[in-house]
């Protein structure tokens, strides 16, 4: 825009009897500014409508639009889906009220990726003192987001940990002995065999997440050895797959032939996996599908080990929390589960992804570092 605004300046300029020196110099100095502006900003244009008018280098290259693809178009094209409607009301109300809004918006480029920018929108008023367009200038803050995400979790993880570090021996001992004395109630009782088992499978249930509660507090040293991956997953879904079959769940094992020696704890990658497929397995309740396992040469020459299932999918805002205490999809879950893949898994130098679309499906990607090029 500023850029075809400097040529239709040059032009009248040229016919307007200043000296050639003078406007050639304001010129240039115009036309440094565009391209620093260029160089430093994200800059976009939109009418009283919010439509895009404009567009520059920076926007195009970071929302992964072309520019063709943007003139035209609502921002909404770059919706995340992140942010409320009311604030995307208030924005507006301040902006069409000549204001100057200033804030943070996580944004979702082409190929899906999330960004965030620190935002500023500037009206543009006639001489009505009405908006007739507006000047957003935007910085890439996806970094500093990421590194406070990160700062906060740890800041529950360890939150977390340290209660858990008092609780666990309180609750676990008395657990114990009200599910020995119900153990033995059981059998004095057959009649009530039925309500004795329902009460022990949810003390069970408290049993785990004491565990989990002990995990955070004390985790466990890791051990590390070269594991072919298949060693792991294969005894793994045949364990699992008679569960499956019970709800209607067929489950697929797909190991590619080039897939390398990865090193990790071969009990705690099993553990991570296991909760990965249950978890698939519970999302699909009354609903048969199927769930694919699937393992393959990373990029990076790791490992990364797929499941992929064809349940009722995870909201986007669980998502963003995505191994955080006490956040879960499940009426009865704590988080904790998975947190502790996540710790483990990052205690491998890895990572575990996320992708899930509501009523279609979840796909967990456990991501290993490899150390040899040997296959499977």
């Amino acid at each position: 825009m500023l850029r075809e605004s400097l040529a239709k300046l040059e032009s009248t300029l040229d016919h307007s009897g200043v000296p050639q020196a003078d406007w050639e110099d304001a010129l240039l100095k115009l036309k440094e500014i565009n391209f620093a502006l260029d160089e430093a900003l994200i800059v976009a244009i939109t009418d009283v409508k919010g439509n895009i008018t404009f567009a520059n280098r920076k926007f195009c290259e970071i929302s992964k639009y072309s520019k063709d693809e943007l003139i035209g178009q609502n921002h909404r094209i770059i919706n995340s889906g992140y942010h409320s409607e009311a604030f995307f009301r208030e924005m507006w109300r301040t902006i069409s009220n000549g204001k100057i809004w200033r804030g943070e918006i996580r944004n979702k480029a082409n190929d899906g990726t999330l960004y965030w920018m620190d935002t500023t929108i500037v009206p543009l008023l006639n001489e009505r003192g009405k908006p007739y367009q507006y000047i957003s200038f935007r910085n890439d803050i996806t970094d500093r987001k990421n590194t406070e995400e990160a700062l906060r979790r740890a800041d529950k993880v360890s939150i977390a940990g340290q209660m858990a570090a008092g609780l666990v021996h309180e609750i676990r001992n008395p657990l114990a002995a009200v599910m020995w004395s119900l153990q033995l109630l059981r059998s004095d009782i057959p009649e009530r065999q039925g309500e004795f088992d329902a009460i022990l499978e949810e003390l069970d249930r408290a049993d785990g997440i004491v565990g989990d509660l002990l995990t955070l507090a004390k985790p466990h040293d890791v051990c590390f050895e070269l594991v072919h991956i298949s060693d792991i997953l294969k005894p793994l879904v045949n364990m699992v797959r008679n569960e499956a079959r019970r709800q209607q769940i067929d489950l697929q094992l797909l190991i590619a032939e080039d897939v390398p020696v990865t090193q990790c704890d071969r009990n705690q990658i099993k553990q991570v996996v296991l909760n990965l497929i249950k978890n698939a397995i519970e999302s699909m309740v009354q609903k048969a599908g199927t769930i694919t396992i699937r393992a393959s040469r990373s990029t990076l020459d790791g490992v990364d080990i797929e499941i992929a299932d064809e349940g009722c999918g995870i909201p986007e805002e669980v998502i963003a929390k995505f191994g955080e205490p006490f956040v879960s999809t499940k009426k009865f879950g704590t988080g904790l589960g998975m947190m502790t893949c996540l710790q483990i898994v990052q205690s491998h130098q890895g990572s575990i992804d996320v992708k899930s679309e509501l009523n279609v499906g979840t796909t967990m990607t456990v991501r290993l570092p490899g150390v040899v090029s040997k296959a499977v």
